[in-house]
């Protein structure tokens, strides 16, 4: 299992949405635990040598992810797997 999130990294998020929007915590908590389901994920699939392929849904229309799904299979251990990942979490705020 991917490891999780420390005490002051949860506190941190969560004090600071108590101090911006109370109706957003719900919103953080559920990213921050899907996040460590995602590293699990990947973690196991490194350790196996899996090969994943991008594949853009609908509203992913950006230039990166198409890139990305034409490249086809690519191993988990390729850098920019985890740079699409962390792309495509910003893209979604």
């Amino acid at each position: 299992m991917a490891k999780l999130p420390d005490y002051p990294e949860v506190a941190m998020a969560v004090y600071g949405i108590i101090n911006n929007q109370h109706s957003t915590i719900l919103a953080t908590v559920e990213r921050m635990t899907k996040q460590v389901g995602v590293d699990t994920i990947l973690k196991n699939a490194r350790r196996d040598n899996a090969e994943l392929a991008w594949v853009p849904n609908e509203a992913e229309r950006y230039t990166f992810c198409i890139t990305l799904a034409s490249q086809g299979w690519m191993p988990t251990a390729c850098a920019s797997l985890q740079f699409a990942r962390n792309f495509n979490e910003r893209e979604d705020q």
